[in-house]
């Protein structure tokens, strides 16, 4: 311990923190694989202990109230009350056409192939459909493949 309190306060920072790394580790390594260094294990412990027999370090804690200044905030009550729908909408959603900044997403072939169906037979396919739709095709190719060799 004398040794300890003639060094100056960043070295007896260090040195807490280094045993600090080293227990925790230690510990943590020791739970994912086995250790058979017993000279290791020894050092561990006698670490654990010194540790806690260490005076705490004399550095007050920073106040964060006196150092920081809040600007530009403002919390403010702008409304109270209900918000009503408007009753001439129809209430049903719309998904938008433009997908970010590239424009109109390309629409593949399978989905014309749907949009044309839906058109022709007043039928409405979904995306379940599609996934449905996919799979035969894959299917089908998949058996068209294994014919021709």
């Amino acid at each position: 311990m004398p040794r300890y309190n003639q060094k100056n306060e960043e070295e007896k920072y260090q040195f807490r923190r280094q045993l600090h790394s080293l227990i925790k580790w230690y510990s943590y390594i020791s739970q994912i694989v086995r250790m058979f260094d017993k000279d290791l294990h020894r050092e561990f412990v006698f670490c654990s202990y010194l540790l806690k027999l260490l005076p705490p370090s004399d550095v007050e804690p920073i106040d964060p109230d006196g150092k920081l200044k809040l600007e530009f905030y403002r919390l403010q009550k702008t409304f109270d009350g209900a918000i009503p729908l408007q009753a001439d909408t129809k209430g049903v959603y719309e998904p938008a056409k433009l997908k970010g900044a590239m424009g109109l997403e390309k629409e593949e072939p399978l989905d014309e192939i749907i949009s044309k169906i839906n058109e022709k037979y007043k039928g409405n396919f979904t995306e379940g459909d599609r996934v449905l739709t996919t799979a035969l095709k894959s299917k089908l190719m998949g058996d068209a493949e294994e014919e021709i060799e």
